[in-house]
């Protein structure tokens, strides 16, 4: 199973981003997400034996415990890779409750003996792959969406038919009471 840990995004925010990526379509070639896949990789797993499955489950239970939900707010456009073909991403403002989060997440799976992709956390939502970068529009983009995040989701992704699918496997909840 190839597996990764998102944090579900308010319907504020997912409208927002998929205006924007219908505003940025006729500018930017490439390969858009669908609105309903947007979401913020905590920690990327990869391919994981299903036996593993109620470990990494009661990881992130764990970590989620100690966290209340929080507000995000969207940032500006950015891209990793090459800018002829990128991936175009959605950065977020007000990152710290996110970090944390993330931060303990990435312990809770190294403690449990669990590999996940290990680059440093850059809280974003991916809006499209194999893009050709138009720097003009990429400046004139800020947003303005907030909300909050309380539910952090286990994902299976997977290619059904060639569309890329995540199928949700377990969500949790976030503590309204946790205290750090």
């Amino acid at each position: 199973m190839r597996l990764f840990i998102a944090a579900e995004l308010p319907s504020s925010i997912k409208e927002e981003l998929s205006s924007t990526s219908e505003e940025l379509r006729p500018h930017m070639k490439g390969r858009f997400v669908a609105p309903d896949l947007y979401h913020v990789t905590l920690a990327f797993i990869g391919e994981k034996d299903e036996k593993l499955f109620p470990r990494i489950c009661e990881t992130v239970k764990d970590a989620c415990a100690k966290h209340e939900p929080f507000e995000v707010a969207l940032g500006g456009l950015g891209f990793f890779g090459k800018r002829d073909s990128a991936t175009l991403w959605y950065g977020l403002r007000e990152t710290s409750q996110i970090e944390m989060l993330a931060k303990d997440i990435h312990t809770g799976l190294a403690k449990n003996g669990i590999t996940f992709d290990e680059k440093p956390f850059h809280p974003h939502v991916t809006l499209a792959r194999k893009v050709s970068i138009n720097d003009t529009i990429l400046a004139e983009c800020r947003g303005c969406s907030s909300g909050p995040v309380d539910t952090v989701t286990l994902y299976r992704s997977v290619t059904i038919d060639g569309i890329l699918s995540y199928l949700p496997l377990a969500q949790i909840a976030l503590n309204p009471v946790a205290r750090r």
